[in-house]
């Protein structure tokens, strides 16, 4: 397998620099409205040369061997084969393709979100950027929070937008084996869970904790039942084997979640327990992050993958980027902002730097 080497792992820094730099302004009071066609190309053409994420190199592997003539489906979902054998036999066509969509229902998020497309720019940069370029769940992620804007978004036409909700939701089920979790998530998030759900869900983590991989197991076999691919990819996560962090790994883990816990805490705090007044979509954005970061400690420590527990802490950082676009937009002036502000940098300047060292 091809591997990574140093200059186009400085292509992608220095690329990544130049966006922060355009959109690190937007942190002051005076900020211009920025367009939003300058976000989605930044997104689409980092995602097509993103040599830097670790799924760059495996999915050039299965696009190879599937325009051979050993056509072969694995791990990826039938519309990216489709794309595959539709489009010009080119991997960063397809990459472009698949990231720029995914890019255009990211932006059309946004604006029927009506955020500052730099700050939120700025928020994408800083908190799900690299998880957001990397992995083709970047789609469907995208399309489900679409369609969650489309739903409640402002207007008369309440049944119609009630309609393409439904419809986007059907399409993100498709573009992710997992897809099915985050959706049913969304649909708990809609429910009207406030700090006394809250709080009954922290006394009762140790009980849950003990009976949650029976729960996990009873949810995969009842899936099972009317779709048996998707439901044995997910298990074959559930028993993966498990590692353990050294202490590099561990301080990496608490520079790279400490600012996010940070965001969450305050977050909750002022929405649920004072009462700050939003629109209801970032209360669901909110509802989300936690139910996400939630169910990922409940994989934490268990004798099965890896890979179980940073899933859905990864996919929280999706709703959480939409949701701190807009709730922090008119705290950016605020002494709590800029600490997170320059924790999150940090963390990703650690991150860039370690990805440097491992060439």
């Amino acid at each position: 397998m091809e591997k990574l080497t140093l200059g186009q792992a400085l292509f992608c820094d220095i690329f990544w620099l130049i966006a922060f730099l355009i959109c690190l302004p937007s942190i002051k009071k005076e900020t211009t409205t920025g367009k939003y066609f300058f976000l989605w190309l930044f997104i689409a053409l980092y995602s097509t040369f993103e040599f830097t994420g670790g799924d760059f190199y495996h999915y050039l592997a299965i696009y190879k061997n599937n325009i051979s003539t050993t056509f072969e489906r694995s791990h990826l979902e039938a519309f990216y084969y489709w794309l595959i054998q539709i489009l010009p036999h080119d991997y960063y066509i397809w990459r472009f393709t698949v990231w720029g969509l995914a890019g255009f229902f990211w932006i059309q998020a946004i604006k029927n979100l009506k955020q500052n497309v730099r700050f939120a720019g700025l928020m994408f940069l800083l908190i799900v950027f690299f998880f957001f370029v990397g992995g083709r769940q970047a789609l469907c992620f995208s399309v489900l929070y679409y369609a969650l804007t489309i739903y409640y978004k402002e207007g008369v036409y309440k049944f119609k937008n009630a309609i393409i909700f439904l419809i986007l939701i059907v399409c993100s089920y498709f573009l992710h084996k997992t897809a099915i979790v985050y959706i049913l998530i969304m649909f708990i998030s809609m429910l009207p869970l406030g700090k006394r759900t809250l709080l009954l869900s922290i006394i009762l983590f140790p009980v849950i904790y003990k009976i949650f991989d029976s729960l996990s197991y009873l949810f995969i076999s009842e899936y099972s039942a009317f779709n048996e691919e998707s439901a044995t990819s997910m298990e074959s996560y559930m028993e993966g084997e498990t590692y353990t962090r050294n202490i590099f790994g561990q301080i990496h883990l608490f520079i790279n979640r400490f600012p996010i816990f940070l965001l969450l805490i305050y977050s909750i705090w002022r929405v649920f327990i004072k009462k700050d007044i939003i629109p209801k979509i970032y209360i669901i954005l909110l509802r989300m992050i936690y139910i996400l970061i939630y169910i990922s400690y409940l994989f934490v420590g268990r004798n099965i993958s890896a890979y179980i527990a940073p899933r859905f802490w990864d996919a929280s950082l999706f709703p959480l980027t939409l949701f701190a676009a807009g709730y922090m937009y008119n705290k950016r002036q605020a002494r709590f902002f800029r600490i997170c502000f320059y924790l999150l940098l940090f963390s990703l300047l650690y991150r860039i730097a370690y990805n440097i060292y491992k060439i």
